[in-house]
């Protein structure tokens, strides 16, 4: 019920941002993040909520790409993880949200965490979450080059010869790494661990049309 609440508050506010009066007053992008697209299977044509992000004026909509998710979980022999075509990623259900919501007309972006087991860097605790804990900056560099080429919107698609995947607006590398359950360890002798360690390399990964944003911080709850 709480996140029930949460999406019903985001979508109230969202259409009262879109009403003719704020939207003189503000120019804003207005998005959607995360619930309604993230959490389940690539959304169908006929999906409510690809018609909800329209009506209720979300120009935006943050997906997420989870590195542990689209990469390999064995990294194999062979395996080129900058090629944005390497087939060993598995990048059909990200593809098919992509189109669905670029067919809306929706812009989109990509929110990237969560490394996988390969690219975890050495003595992991056991109460670290999965594919927190140092994740490797090379690695993850080369990762956001395969995710950039993917939609950068000269890729030809595999399921639409003769057109290439959409591409997307922007890019945030991780999310939230101020908590636990996205980076470890937090803390080091000289201070707050993160930030430092999480120069995850994005040279390369953006495009004429592409933005990449930085790391998004988790705010306080009350």
């Amino acid at each position: 019920m709480p996140r029930l609440r949460r999406l019903i508050l985001l979508a109230t506010t969202l259409g009262l941002l879109a009403s003719p009066g704020v939207a003189q007053a503000r120019a804003l992008t207005l998005g959607i993040a995360d619930a309604p697209f993230g959490d389940r299977a690539a959304p169908q044509p006929g999906d409510p909520w690809l018609q909800n992000a329209v009506d209720v004026g979300a120009q935006l909509v943050l997906l997420s790409a989870s590195w542990s998710s689209l990469a390999p979980a064995q990294r194999p022999p062979g395996f080129d993880p900058a090629d944005p075509a390497d087939p060993a990623y598995r990048f059909a259900t990200l593809d098919a949200q992509v189109r669905a919501l670029a067919a809306r007309g929706r812009r989109i972006a990509l929110l990237t965490s969560s490394a996988p087991a390969w690219a975890i860097g050495a003595g992991a605790p056991a109460d670290a979450d999965a594919g927190t804990w140092r994740p490797d900056p090379a690695e993850y560099g080369r990762f956001a080059r395969a995710l950039a080429g993917r939609y950068s919107g000269t890729l030809p698609d595999p399921l639409r010869p003769g057109s290439p995947l959409p591409a997307i607006a922007a890019f945030q590398a991780w999310g939230e790494p101020n908590l636990s359950n996205h980076l470890t360890p937090q803390w080091t002798g000289s201070g707050r661990g993160c930030d430092p360690r999480l120069r995850l390399t994005t040279a390369g990964c953006s495009t004429p049309s592409t933005r990449v944003s930085g790391l998004g911080r988790r705010g306080r709850s009350w």
